[in-house]
């Protein structure tokens, strides 16, 4: 029989906090490694207050057995070790993977130990403990303590990585302070961190508690207080995080909700105290008489003096001794009858009224069910009402304004025409309005989507030029576009499934590679030029081959599946692998089986696959030129790297990182670039992308010793800028200094577009061809850098 208690009720609220995150995780459609790990630690952390719940509330010798629900803190503490790994990004993935497997081990081997004390027939608490279970198996709340331990190293060496990683040298606080400004991974995972401060602490008091160093109803308040304040900083943190990528809508709720169960609590305990104290009163005005022996009528007695006792005198004072005490009743079992009770001084007797236990049971219950109903109620309130409240205040408005806007709104071949010429601001104005809500009508459905990119801009607006080392290569960027090629990277890295990387030669198809390999991965990339392998002898190449297999082989050869174990293989341009060895491919990908040439022994790769190409697969599909079954087997997992014409904006960084490094190694002063030569080379189309641009800036070094670099110094750019505007005022900018050429940039964009959108007379088709770029990406620019245009003509 369930019969609540004001602990049982302070454990109901992080009872449904954990169940609604763990849903929301759980139903979520985008899910990679740190929200599978999350939901994993609040569903555990669900049991474990389940089984505090129910423990306090089922007054029964078989709902004893509820309490081992609580040992699954040890399989939380091993998911939250996991959750300091993978939030935000993954660190030490081979470690991780370690630490799984052995704390969930351990975990498991807890757990069972809880259950062997259970089978032996021991008593876990006493039938009137109404605080919490006190655990004979030790393992539990010590292994617990370990695993969140273990997340607050993690969290202090992953920050440690991070700062490092982003090459901040500066010590102290003002390191500090910069890594904080220049990183957003960094401030999640130290706020993520210092949350694991405090569950190191809260486990140290759940550990102490369950060794009596701590009076168990103080272990209660702390614990119930305490979750509800941890969860709630973790909703806040996630939902408020890049990494969860959120809408707006359950983050409004779930922000409302953490907030409307913390001051729930503070009502709710006042009204079960007064409660209580009213139910002491109630007993103390209750007449009685005393009793002269301790026999088994004390179940129904109402009180009796300790001093009239004789021989039991001991024993029952012994027994309220080790009673359980809230400051208004003490609990105890005499006879093997549990009872309660409180004691009076009566000159130089104490007299104690003593109850069944079943009484005060009764009584909790019921202030207990009202403030139950009190949370639930609540909660379905800010689940249910709270999102419709949220579209009907605002949403609809928005729609009903946006309708008025249009009716308001003329049309081309209205008759109106001719009475709104010249308000060109009150059109630009409706305009630009129309624009904006139709933004949020986006936003409503795809605020996730939303989010992410407008923490993308944020990044690129506020932030230095992005430069990601990997091995002997360097990834540098600072448009959008990049910044989601990367993000789309980032979340590729958490999935084992191959991934298809489509892009023109020179694009950093294999940079790309190697950052979905890690850049702390030690283990093995393997890199498969397919347009220099031979077409007979793919086989041995990709399964190697025994000496045995062909009469010209003298020895055994390891293929590149065997040279890749444990790690990354990587398949360069495998749109020109022939069509025969397609089939084996595809076969290796389903089977995940292969033989060497000669052999009869199957082997397993223990590695992942990476492909790239600059084809269109899908057209060669079509014309059965490549295999369909491939195709279906590779492109699980796509990510389109953008041309470098596509984004100008992180050409000038590009170039003064090539004037830096080249002049360096050649030993010359790196030269100044004037903005003339800087909109020239951010003008061009870049055929071959940025391999074209490195080997360009290093031929004109070599052949150019001059100290400024002009527009002469590359001919074969300023051959190809036919519409390059003018830029002959401008003053010369030098590479060696580190300025901020973010404005210089904008302007030299605004006038390229609005020079192609002259010279195409305004057709942005046209423009768009000018400039090298798609017409998509045209009139987003146009937008983004505040190009007034023309009136459009169509041709």
């Amino acid at each position: 029989m369930l019969e609540l208690t004001i602990h049982s009720v302070g454990r109901l609220a992080p009872t449904l906090l954990c169940l609604s995150i763990a849903a929301h995780l759980w139903l979520r459609e985008t899910r990679d490694k740190s929200t599978f790990w999350l939901g994993a630690y609040f569903s555990f952390l669900f049991l474990f207050n389940l089984g505090y719940f129910l423990g306090y509330s089922v007054v029964s010798e078989s709902g004893i057995y509820l309490w081992i629900l609580a040992s699954a803190i040890c399989l939380a503490s091993a998911a939250r070790l996991q959750l300091s790994y993978h939030f935000f990004e993954t660190v030490f993935e081979k470690e991780s993977k370690r630490a799984a497997w052995i704390f969930f081990a351990a975990a498991i081997i807890a757990v069972a130990e809880t259950l062997f004390w259970f089978q032996g027939g021991r008593k876990w608490l006493p039938s009137i403990h109404t605080y919490g279970p006190v655990y004979f198996s030790f393992s539990v709340p010590v292994l617990s303590l370990f695993g969140y331990l273990g997340s607050l190293i993690v969290g202090v060496r992953k920050l440690s990585a991070i700062r490092k990683k982003e090459g901040i040298k500066a010590q102290g606080w003002s390191g500090l302070k910069r890594v904080w400004r220049e990183n957003v991974g960094f401030r999640i995972n130290f706020q993520l961190t210092t949350i694991t401060f405090f569950e190191v602490g809260l486990n140290f008091i759940f550990l102490i508690g369950n060794k009596f160093w701590v009076a168990n109803s103080a272990l209660a308040e702390w614990m119930n207080v305490a979750l509800l304040l941890v969860f709630s900083a973790y909703v806040l943190i996630y939902s408020l995080s890049p990494a969860g990528r959120t809408g707006f809508t359950p983050r409004l709720t779930g922000v409302t909700l953490v907030f409307c169960l913390l001051f729930l609590g503070v009502p709710a305990r006042a009204y079960q105290e007064k409660s209580l104290d009213s139910f002491r009163t109630q007993l103390e005005s209750e007449p009685s008489a005393p009793l002269s022996s301790p026999d088994e009528k004390i179940v129904s007695a109402s009180h009796f003096v300790l001093e009239e006792f004789k021989s039991n005198s001991v024993l029952l004072t012994t027994a309220i001794a080790r009673g359980y005490r809230d400051g208004r009743f003490v609990f105890f079992e005499f006879q093997s009858v549990p009872l309660f009770g409180f004691a009076r001084n009566e000159g130089k007797r104490v007299v104690w009224k003593v109850f069944p236990y079943s009484r005060f049971r009764k009584k909790a219950d019921e202030g207990a069910r009202f403030v139950s109903i009190w949370y639930l109620v609540s909660v379905a309130g800010c689940m249910l009402i709270l999102p419709f409240l949220y579209r009907t205040s605002l949403i609809l408005p928005l729609r009903h304004l946006k309708e008025d806007i249009e009716k308001f709104t003329p049309k081309e071949d209205s008759h109106f025409e001719g009475s709104w010429k010249g308000k060109r601001e009150v059109d630009s104005f409706r305009f630009s309005f129309k624009e904006i809500l139709s933004v949020l009508e986006k936003a409503k459905q795809q605020m996730p989507e939303v989010f992410s990119e407008i923490q993308n801009l944020s990044e690129v607006l506020t932030s230095r030029v992005k430069k990601t080392e990997l091995g002997n290569r360097i990834l540098i960027y600072k448009s959008v576009s990049m910044f989601r090629v990367l993000e789309e990277a980032e979340r590729a890295k958490f999935f084992k499934s191959p991934v298809l990387l489509i892009g023109e030669n020179g694009t950093g198809r294999e940079s790309i590679a190697r950052f979905l390999h890690g850049a702390e991965n030690s283990s093995p990339f393997v890199v498969v030029a397919c347009a220099s392998v031979p077409s007979e002898f793919w086989g041995s190449e990709i399964f190697g081959h025994t000496k045995d297999a062909f009469p010209e082989t003298l020895s055994d050869r390891t293929g590149r599946l065997v040279e890749a174990s444990e790690g990354t293989l990587f398949f360069d341009e495998i749109g020109d692998v022939p069509s025969y060895f397609q089939i084996e491919l595809s076969n290796l990908l389903e089977t995940n089986r292969f033989s060497p040439m000669g052999s009869d022994s199957i082997l397993n790769p223990s590695c992942r696959f990476l492909f790239a190409t600059r084809k269109n697969l899908e057209e060669e599909v079509r014309k059965k030129r490549f295999s369909e079954d491939l195709w279906n087997r590779i492109r699980t997992f796509r990510i389109s790297i953008p041309p470098l014409r596509e984004r100008p904006e992180d050409i000038p960084y590009l170039v003064r990182f090539f004037l830096d490094r080249y002049s360096s190694e050649i030993g010359r002063t790196s030269p100044e670039l004037p903005a003339s030569v800087l909109g020239m080379l951010m003008s061009d189309s870049w055929p071959g992308n940025i391999r074209e641009l490195e080997n360009t800036i290093l031929h004109t070094l070599v052949s150019d010793p001059e100290k400024t670099l002009q527009i002469s110094s590359f001919p074969e750019i300023a051959a190809r800028s036919r519409h390059l505007p003018s830029w002959k005022n401008v003053p010369a900018i030098s590479t060696s200094k580190r300025i901020d050429l973010d404005e210089e940039i904008k302007n030299f964009a605004k006038e390229l577009v609005e020079s192609a959108l002259r010279v195409s007379g305004g057709n942005k088709t046209k423009a768009a061809e000018y400039l090298g770029i798609k017409r998509t990406t045209l009139t987003y620019r146009i937008k983004e850098l505040g190009v007034r245009e023309e009136k459009e003509r169509e041709s």
